[in-house]
């Protein structure tokens, strides 16, 4: 197995380059349709009804104007400016649907004086750590099994924050290895079989999980709207989104949900994790921890495994 686990590091590897150096390997979905991204200005009702439109109000001086662009919503805007929703509409009264902002829309997000800076603290936020994960699991169902190995390449900064991570899984079964593990196989076969594995994302469109997603996303588009989502967080804050916000079989609740379990978890939730929800699952309803696949477990390896990165 020794090629085997070259392979597998060697893409680990690929990956945490790809996120030092930057390289745009895996497109990002650019079709983000959630009820609370940002809507075209035009945009009319499906029953004919009046335009929407917006108007920018005049803003005070030394007031910070951040401008919405496509696949934005209110809560990714405040969390980026470290305001929970309440107080970014508290400073812009003129926003009246939390659901419902526009491209090109202005909006206050705080003042453009700095205060001043503590001079006895650390500031040193060019420090950037790196780590990765690797956990695997075998999956037996009634006799068609697989065995699974998912993995993360992810960037940290001095605070603990996600700046960048890439998962992506080897789902091996009977496809990839047909005759393990009822019968015997030879070194020689075992390894020319090895080297026509591909992981999850290599095999892209072909996967075919668009067509029965509720999202109608392919498997690494839902994966890579994840990993937007994951941005800016610790883990420890990721592990508890994920477990507050998703079921018993590790995926996000959707409002609509009838299972009672869920519904007690949902209705839990304060106004703004359920608006954070409805706009993660428009994009992504696939597990993020069962059977098939532990990306949660997959960055907390990552982040235990971190090292300063060079």
């Amino acid at each position: 197995m020794r090629k085997s686990s070259k392979k597998v590091l060697s893409v680990i590897l690929v990956l945490a380059l790809v996120l030092v150096l930057g390289i745009p390997v895996f497109a990002d979905n650019e079709e983000t349709d959630a009820t609370t991204s940002a809507t075209d200005a035009n945009w009319k009702s499906s029953g004919g009804g009046e335009s929407y439109s917006y108007e920018n109000p005049e803003f005070k001086e030394g007031t910070m104007v951040y401008t919405v662009k496509s696949g934005d919503a209110l809560w990714k805007i405040a969390r980026q400016y470290q305001l929970t929703t309440d107080e970014l509409l508290a400073l812009n009264p003129q926003v009246k649907n939390a659901s419902l902002i526009y491209v090109g829309q202005k909006l206050a997000v705080g003042s453009t004086m700095m205060p001043e800076v503590d001079k006895d603290v650390d500031m040193d936020m060019a420090t950037l750590y790196q780590g990765l994960g690797e956990v695997a699991n075998f999956r037996d169902r009634s006799g068609h099994y697989s065995f699974n190995i998912t993995m993360a390449s992810a960037i940290f900064d001095a605070n603990g924050k996600i700046v960048n991570v890439i998962f992506d899984v080897y789902e091996i079964g009977p496809d990839e290895f047909p005759t393990w593990p009822t019968e015997e196989v030879s070194v020689s076969d075992l390894m020319d079989k090895v080297q026509t594995w591909e992981t999850k994302r290599e095999r892209g469109d072909d996967y075919g999980m668009a067509a029965k997603a509720t999202t109608g996303n392919e498997w690494y588009v839902q994966l890579n709207n994840y990993q937007d989502f994951f941005k800016g967080m610790t883990v420890a804050e990721v592990r508890a989104w994920f477990d507050k916000s998703t079921g018993a079989n590790g995926k996000p609740i959707v409002a609509t949900t009838e299972d009672p379990d869920e519904l007690i978890k949902y209705n839990a939730l304060t106004k703004d994790e359920q608006m954070v929800l409805a706009d993660v699952t428009s994009g992504a309803t696939m597990s993020l921890s069962d059977s098939h696949s532990l990306f949660i477990e997959a960055l907390e390896e990552a982040w235990a495994n971190r090292v300063m990165a060079q």
